[in-house]
């Protein structure tokens, strides 16, 4: 774990002390990679990167991010840190301008990020729509511009918690063919449902259930053997 980006080792986390929801996850995410975790309704995977981001409590174990051990700090210090969280929900000013969103970012961070250039050469689309309520944009629309927000503050990692909810097959495609490329810059963290879309664009993938680590391979091994697909992600129809 040395040289990677994110180092998990043995976080037990939750809400009710004594209770834990994950329990004792290990795992490490290197430079430019997407590393994608799936599991069924309450396997803990929200949970898990809650905890890593610091808006669900920690009861044991580590977060190693920058140098720093980072777990059970205060949300604003872990994303100061370089760990940039795109929650599932009200991950935009809804009544704000695209453009206000993005301006937000931009004054909020504490280190250099993209500019605003570089955003739309990733996102083309986020400067025609500048001037439009964020709330009046599709779901795809709205997730671009979530991700930007959390590029601009710089982040060293990326977590994105079910980008393709509620989303159209083709806002999914588009939507995920931007974090292929997005890798390059910063690796992610991805907790998603839509198996086989995600596992077309992540280098690894990691299987949790009851909030423990059952499976853990590369993605390209999971989409060509039939029967783990089956057994451990229900066939990949999601």
């Amino acid at each position: 774990m040395r040289d990677a980006s994110l180092a998990v080792d043995r976080l037990v986390a939750g809400y009710v002390k004594g209770q834990p929801i994950v329990r004792e996850v290990s795992f490490s995410l290197a430079p430019a990679e997407i590393l994608a975790v799936f599991g069924p309704n309450g396997a803990g995977k929200s949970t898990l990167v809650k905890a890593i981001a610091g808006v669900a409590p920690v009861f044991a174990g580590a977060v190693h991010c920058g140098g720093s051990d980072l777990a059970g700090r205060p949300a604003h210090r872990i994303a100061r840190a370089g760990i940039g969280y795109v929650p599932q929900v009200r991950n935009v000013f809804t009544e704000m301008s695209v453009r206000e969103n993005l301006d937000l970012a931009i004054a909020m961070r504490q280190s250099r990020g993209p500019t605003l250039a570089e955003i739309y050469e990733l996102f083309p689309d986020l400067e025609e729509m500048g001037r439009r309520r964020a709330g009046a944009l599709s779901g795809g629309q709205r997730q671009m511009v979530a991700i930007s927000r959390a590029l601009l503050l710089g982040p060293s990692v990326l977590i994105l918690d079910e980008p393709s909810a509620g989303l159209s097959p083709r806002n999914v495609d588009l939507v995920f063919q931007s974090l292929r490329q997005l890798r390059l810059h910063v690796p992610i963290l991805l907790v998603e449902q839509n198996v086989k879309a995600a596992l077309r664009i992540a280098d690894r993938a990691m299987l949790l259930s009851e909030g423990t680590v059952r499976l853990s391979a590369s993605a390209e091994e999971l989409l060509d053997d039939p029967a783990v697909m089956e057994t451990f992600l229900g066939g990949g129809s999601q």
